[in-house]
């Protein structure tokens, strides 16, 4: 089989994975539900797959390594369990349980149990929101939100509902009609919707959310940023000028939102790409230090030791003897 990485940068930094690559080392190429281009490849853009479960040794090669997806997924189960990691959060799903992965993501999936059914979703935003007249139909969708829960644990009526969604949708994306994609975004909305009565969100108080709008969805863009540029862009002016507004109109949105600053969130999301990949690799303290771009191992290790209260070395130690324990 190629190699998981042949279509990634060569670095030793956490691998990228798009679509096609994705399907190309991780799914059989027979694999039904999908979308191809022209040329027999899978788009990077305006792009959706929906892949059965079924037969999952048939279907996707788990155990899945940890990388960052460019595109959006769905991971929904109605038989079997399986242990997925997004970012440092693990979660143990089973039968009737959905996790929604954003793009950019930090992910991994184990191996997982026999007779594993149900549905992976692959998906950009510009497939859907290519058929959306109201986008922000999206960002009002817990699972589009990176501060709140992914997961979704439904009772068997909706569980039945929204397995016979994907099943049409997947449907409609092996026919490739020259009408399939407003469908199938119809079908996908309804599966959110549906989702959306059963998430349970990490808010106290919706409305608490809704009151500083404009403030969570600058907040939101700069996140996302961080997921793409954090490894190389660390401070607080670069992400302002990225997104076209000035340094303490980013804090004063940053605070009122989360309650932190901006120069938090950043060297928050530098410690987890840390301590992801001292959990989930075998590279060295050192190959880290450099793919995260400090300028020299003892800087990254003393402002590593700041935060976490041990150094590197001790942390991925400490880890591995506690994941020997479990």
């Amino acid at each position: 089989m190629a190699n998981p990485c042949n279509a990634m940068a060569a670095s030793s930094e956490i691998p990228v994975v798009d679509p096609n690559a994705f399907l190309t080392n991780y799914a059989q190429q027979s694999t039904t539900g999908c979308l191809k281009d022209s040329a027999g490849r899978y788009p990077e853009s305006n792009f959706a797959n929906v892949i059965s479960l079924r037969q999952s040794a048939n279907q996707i090669r788990f155990p899945l390594p940890v990388h960052r997806q460019t595109q959006y997924s769905l991971l929904l189960l109605t038989t079997g369990h399986i242990t997925v990691t997004s970012g440092l959060e693990t979660y143990l799903l089973g039968a009737g349980d959905l996790i929604f992965l954003p793009g950019r993501q930090i992910v991994s999936a184990r191996q997982p149990s026999d007779a594993l059914n149900g549905y992976y979703v692959l998906f950009d935003v510009d497939y859907l929101l290519a058929q959306l007249r109201q986008p922000a139909q999206l960002t009002d969708l817990p699972f589009f939100r990176l501060d709140d829960k992914p997961l979704v644990t439904l009772p068997l009526p909706a569980l039945a509902y929204v397995t016979d969604l994907l099943e049409k949708a997947r449907t409609e994306l092996g026919e490739g009609g020259p009408d399939h994609q407003p469908i199938v975004v119809a079908l996908l909305q309804l599966v959110f919707f549906e989702c959306k009565k059963y998430h349970v969100s990490a808010y106290a108080d919706e409305e608490q959310r809704r009151a500083g709008l404009a403030a969570a969805a600058l907040t939101q863009q700069f996140k996302r940023l961080l997921l793409a540029r954090v490894s190389t862009l660390r401070s607080v002016q670069g992400y302002a000028l990225e997104l076209a507004v000035t340094p303490n109109h980013l804090n004063k949105a940053v605070r009122q939102t989360t309650s932190q600053t901006a120069k938090q969130l950043i060297s928050q999301q530098l410690l987890l790409e840390a301590k992801v990949l001292l959990r989930q690799t075998n590279q060295s303290v050192s190959e880290i230090s450099y793919a995260l771009s400090f300028s020299d191992v003892g800087n990254f290790c003393r402002v590593f030791k700041k935060a976490v209260g041990h150094g590197p070395s001790d942390y991925r130690r400490s880890y591995e003897d506690s994941a020997q324990v479990d």
